[in-house]
């Protein structure tokens, strides 16, 4: 996973914060996000390294269902490098407004639930029945946008 990595995390998980990484450099930082951020960094190594060409949306789509498995609560979290942002929630509306004139072509997504503007912003809410949404943004396109179904 030779990138920078940016992880924001809203919502409440219960126990978490005893889980300890197996891979470097480890968060210092004794806050339950960045458990969740090494949780998630871990589950993508091990799925990478055994199946690189699967696919980091994929290998992180079954690592969030692992997660939920292993650490119930509600998650909305924002994942992004330098070339892609990966969304998820399962409990909280996320927010997507698409600019084309004003700003250029852009792509602007919160998880406040009004939206940041006056603007329509699309809503992306989780499905009952579902374990949450998952979106995957590069610049201004929206690369998925789908459910993540237990698996």
């Amino acid at each position: 996973m030779d990138h920078v990595w940016l992880f924001v995390h809203v919502g409440i998980v219960e126990g978490i914060n005893q889980y300890q990484t197996v891979h470097q450099p480890a968060i210092e930082v004794d806050v339950y996000p960045a458990r969740i951020f090494e949780y998630l960094r871990d589950q993508l190594m091990g799925y990478l390294q055994h199946t690189p060409y699967g696919g980091l949306g994929r290998s992180l789509i079954k690592s969030i269902r692992n997660l939920l498995a292993e650490y119930p609560g509600r998650y909305a979290f924002f994942l992004a490098n330098e070339s892609v942002l990966f969304a998820f929630s399962n409990f909280r509306q996320l927010m997507l407004l698409r600019e084309s004139e004003r700003f250029g072509n852009s792509l602007v997504v919160t998880s406040i639930e009004e939206g940041l503007s006056d603007e329509e912003w699309m809503p992306i809410k989780p499905e009952p029945d579902t374990l949450g949404k998952f979106l995957v943004v590069a610049g201004p396109d929206v690369l998925y946008l789908g459910d993540v179904k237990a698996g």
